[in-house]
């Protein structure tokens, strides 16, 4: 197992402490099986760790590798995911330079 989750509540108006419990279990996917929208979420993640300039991803990712990637794992019918590819064009540009410190 990855992890095993509790979450401990209380419904509104209810003295009764109540809990579930979860098993994660831990299940390798090849990146490719992955559904769609996960493999494009993972583009928005790491959209994100460049604009922070992350040391995380700092050799490991370039503006070209995230719009290369996106434009593998975008659907080209969903227009919030077009402007996507376009904010990413448009951030490469602006944040090439290094900013100074």
């Amino acid at each position: 197992n990855l992890a095993n989750v509790i979450i401990n509540y209380k419904i509104p108006n209810d003295s009764v402490n109540r809990s579930s419990y979860f098993t994660c279990p831990f299940i390798n996917v090849a990146f490719n099986l992955l559904p769609q929208p996960i493999r494009f979420a993972s583009d928005v993640a790491m959209f994100g760790e460049l604009l922070r300039r992350s040391k995380y991803v700092k050799e490991h990712l370039s503006w070209n590798g995230l719009i290369e990637h996106a434009q593998k794992t975008y659907d080209p019918n969903d227009v919030l995911q077009n402007e996507f590819i376009t904010l990413v064009s448009r951030a490469k540009k602006i944040y090439r330079k290094e900013r100074k410190k």
